[in-house]
């Protein structure tokens, strides 16, 4: 899957806050070669409350030390539909994983403010974190 160029994202429904079976070193390693390749491997929840925390446990940090990003509250079908937003938009893997941190129309409860995604510039991230000309 991460060599052959067709897989872009990948939406990880996983338990809780971001736990995954801790005895699966080879789910783990699978999950940090597609990162390498550089496909976006999002973790939700499949708990229909709650947020993605995989900074809480040992197994959620062994994940996000592979590159793994957290989907937050987000719905399982919320990030599907927002990753494939992004990648729709020609966005760099960098641009898309900054993206799915941020709350583009209300997909997710955020501290930081709403994007404006309405016009095709989507090149500028500023170092503050937030998006710029969008």
């Amino acid at each position: 899957v991460a060599t052959s160029g067709k897989v872009k994202g990948v939406v990880l429904l996983l338990y809780g806050c971001g736990n995954a079976p801790a005895r699966k070193s080879a789910f783990l390693e699978a999950c940090g070669k597609l990162v390498d390749a550089g496909i976006i491997v999002v973790a939700c929840s499949q708990c229909t409350r709650g947020s993605v925390d995989i900074d809480k446990y040992a197994v959620g940090r062994a994940f996000a030390e592979k590159g793994v990003i957290a989907g937050h509250d987000m719905t399982a079908e919320a990030t599907v539909t927002k990753l494939a937003y992004l990648l729709s938009k020609g966005l760099s893997s960098d641009e898309c994983r900054m993206g799915m941190g941020e709350n583009l129309r209300g997909e997710m409860f955020s501290p930081s403010q709403k994007l404006d995604v309405s016009s095709n510039s989507w090149a500028n991230i500023h170092g503050s974190g937030s998006w710029s000309n969008l």
